[in-house]
């Protein structure tokens, strides 16, 4: 009997109970967002709204949006998920129930490969930084004014408004303003400043889509943005990075 059991296979995590359902259509302005798991105020149910799939898979398999390579629809159909998570679940259970969860309802079926692209070094401009060091007694939720036309930023985030962008960190690495731009810009991009510690972050920018159309100047586009207001600069060259390659997925989740 010892001898039988030794060589079993450990069950798979998975949520105690799960409902996958199409979200409700949106409108014009709607919210995103999951709540719960572990590490959270909730750490037994999963409440997700208006999540694509695309959401899901950064999550489960800790990729960038950017690095998902796939079917349109992983983007543009959103699902309302609700599960019961056991309790004492870990991150990295977590992660594979999420995995099993898509598997289950979507079959979804996924392989890594590598692929030669543009990659961009994030360097210290010519006249040097511009960055102000975190102040751990400011306050975070202050408001932080940007100039007219731009969306308003009173917390740590960021926020769009007509084509015009705005982000504020209290407290923020070089290394996370790096994997933050990753998909902003739609390439790798590597913390090459040798600059380390925790800085204030404040930015405003027009998105291309803006910048093509405008009659008038609509203001800095990101890589711009980042030179003139952090003193920090861009850098293109030929790179690698890894994606997760969608194989199969079903749009339509299996029944409940």
């Amino acid at each position: 009997m010892a001898g039988s059991l030794f060589g079993q296979a450990q069950p798979q995590p998975a949520f105690e109970a799960v409902s996958v359902k199409p979200s409700p259509p949106t409108g014009d302005s709607y919210s995103v967002g999951c709540r719960g798991g572990p590490g959270s105020s909730d750490p037994g149910l999963l409440h997700c709204w208006n999540y694509s799939l695309a959401n899901l898979i950064v999550r489960a398999f800790q990729v960038t949006y950017d690095q998902i390579s796939g079917p349109d629809f992983l983007r543009t159909a959103f699902f309302e998920i609700d599960a019961k998570v056991p309790a004492g679940t870990t991150q990295d259970d977590f992660r594979a129930m999420l995995r099993k969860l898509m598997a289950d309802r979507f079959a979804l079926a996924v392989h890594y490969e590598t692929r030669e692209m543009q990659v961009f070094d994030l360097v210290v401009a010519k006249g040097g930084p511009k960055l102000k060091k975190a102040d751990p007694s400011a306050n975070a939720n202050a408001a932080h004014p940007l100039p007219e036309g731009y969306p308003k930023i009173s917390g740590p985030g960021m926020a769009m408004s007509n084509g015009r962008g705005g982000k504020f960190e209290s407290k923020y690495t070089l290394d996370a303003l790096a994997r933050w731009l990753r998909p902003q810009l739609h390439r790798p991009v590597n913390n090459a400043t040798g600059l380390d510690g925790e800085f204030e972050i404040l930015l405003y920018w027009a998105t291309d889509e803006l910048r093509e159309t405008a009659t008038t100047d609509p203001g800095p586009s990101l890589e711009k943005a980042v030179e003139d207001q952090l003193g920090l600069r861009l850098v293109a060259k030929r790179g690698s990075s890894d994606f997760l390659v969608v194989d199969r997925c079903e749009k339509t989740p299996a029944a409940n």
